[in-house]
This record gives C-alpha cells, sequence and structure tokens, in this order.
C-alpha cells in the first residue's frame, strides 16, 4: 500500500548522447553511422533513478514534455500506476497515427488522478 509519506517525483532531467560506429553498420534494411542513447533520470526524496533506451533525439522533447507531465508528482515506488499512465493501450498516453512526430498525445482527464 502506497503512503501518502511517500516520497515524489518532482525532477525529470533527459539527455542525448549519440556516438559514432566504427564502421558503417547495417540490419539488411538500414545502415547507420552513429547510435543515440536516451539517458533520463528521475528524483524523488534526494533519490535519483537513472534508465535509458536507444532512439531518436525527438524523444527527449517527449520525455521533458509528456512524459514528465505525468510522472511529476507521483509515487517513484507506485511502478504499476505509473506503467497503468503510460499504457498506450488505455493509458493517459496513447498513439494517435495521424499526429506528426511520435504520434502520442495525452488525455487530460486521465492525468487528474495523478496530481498533487
Amino acid at each position: 500500500m502506497l503512503s501518502e509519506a511517500s516520497p515524489r517525483i518532482d525532477t525529470v532531467c533527459v539527455a542525448v548522447y549519440t556516438v559514432p560506429t566504427d564502421a558503417l553498420e547495417a540490419d539488411g534494411t538500414l545502415e547507420w553511422d552513429s547510435t543515440t542513447m536516451i539517458l533520463m533520470q528521475v528524483e524523488a526524496g534526494g533519490r535519483i533513478g537513472l534508465g535509458w533506451t536507444y532512439g531518436q533525439p525527438a524523444c527527449a522533447d517527449y520525455i521533458t514534455g509528456k512524459l514528465a507531465a505525468i510522472v511529476k508528482g507521483t509515487d517513484p515506488l507506485d511502478v504499476g500506476g505509473i506503467d497503468g499512465a503510460l499504457d498506450p493501450g488505455g493509458g493517459a498516453v496513447t498513439p494517435d497515427v495521424d499526429a506528426p512526430g511520435l504520434g502520442l498525445t495525452l488525455r487530460e482527464h486521465d492525468v487528474e488522478r495523478f496530481r498533487v
């Protein structure tokens, strides 16, 4: 059970690192000469959590915008609740194939329960 005294996520930071490969790489469909890593950290109660993925630099704008709006103020140990909000199949973030960019939109009414 979550406690009201639990720390809340108050900071979301992101950095993008593009690292050149030693040589041209390919997988049979595309070729590339660099790899981009998206590094994200959240802070709650003076503790820092770190995560990363490979992706396009545009991911950083998405993380500091829409995702940060969802996770700020939430209990970092409520993984199920945060994951439910981020679930593209019915959470607060849903894909919109007609939207430009990452095609994700935030449904404001789904985020209300996370506000503090």
